[in-house]
């Protein structure tokens, strides 16, 4: 739901930092993708304010944006509501979380998984076979959590017959030019 507008919202008392506030809602109509909300704001019983809230509902899962000149392969997983900018490379074996967003030229290598709600920013590679001489071209992978943002220019490597495995956490932040070797392990 986006908030369009409000309206005739005016507090008839005070609101002190520390009121424990109700809100009442009421849809009072709802056509095609627009409603009509009467809200009511109390302390205890006793009314604060009234208002006319005006909101959009989207879907939730809206369709993927997938630039033209993104190069995607057909085995690749790509959840909804992911968008893909230009000059993307997605290879195969690959898997994408929905409603992330990949800006222009990153390339995502294959064995990489990467969760929902990440942003990665322009010309990072995710990914790409370890810098280790020991590296034998075995399979491994970079498992990405949630909600993780991935700044311009980052190298991230999939780990080495070590461990099998680079893992990024949840809600991390990777700050431009960073660069995550293979067989990391960053936490939520």
């Amino acid at each position: 739901i986006y908030l369009s507008s409000i309206k005739s919202a005016k507090f008839k008392e005070t609101v002190t930092p520390g009121d424990q506030l109700l809100i009442e809602a009421k849809l009072a109509k709802f056509k095609m993708g627009t409603c009509k909300i009467i809200g009511e704001i109390f302390i205890g019983n006793q009314l604060i304010t009234s208002c006319e809230l005006l909101a959009s509902v989207v879907d939730r899962y809206e369709k993927n944006n997938i630039h033209s000149t993104a190069i995607i392969s057909s085995n690749s997983v790509i959840g909804n509501g992911v968008n893909i900018g230009p000059f993307c490379i997605i290879e195969g074996n690959t898997q994408i979380g929905d409603n992330t967003r990949i800006d222009s030229n990153v390339q995502i290598k294959e064995f990489t998984t990467i969760g929902k709600n990440c942003q990665i920013f322009s010309s990072s590679v995710i990914g790409e076979i370890p810098q280790d001489k020991k590296f034998g071209n075995e399979v491994s992978k970079l498992i990405i959590g949630n909600n993780t943002v991935i700044r311009e220019f980052c190298t991230i490597n999939r780990g080495t017959s070590t461990t099998g495995k680079t893992l990024i956490g949840d809600n991390c932040l990777l700050m431009a030019y960073v660069h995550v070797a293979h067989d990391c392990i960053i936490n939520n």
